[in-house]
């Protein structure tokens, strides 16, 4: 589980360097961004389970940035 909860947070680290909002085209990372919208950590559009479009992540919440380690917030004003 522990390397699940990394794999994640690289994800959330990957979506804070992307630019606003997010897309998210790969089953794989829209499936570890249901997680991360599970856990309160980002705001995002997800696609319906057997739906093939993107998820569109359109901020980090406070507790993303706290899980990133960071003050310095990503989204957009």
């Amino acid at each position: 589980e522990q390397e699940g909860v990394h794999v994640r947070i690289e994800l959330l680290n990957e979506i804070a360097r992307s630019p606003w909002p997010a897309f998210l085209v790969d089953q794989a990372q829209i499936d570890k961004a249901r997680v991360l919208r599970a856990s309160g950590l980002i705001q995002a559009m997800l696609p319906e389970e057997n739906d093939t479009g993107p998820a569109v992540v359109h901020a980090i919440t406070r507790l993303g940035l706290i899980a990133l380690g960071t003050e310095e917030d990503p989204n957009p004003v």
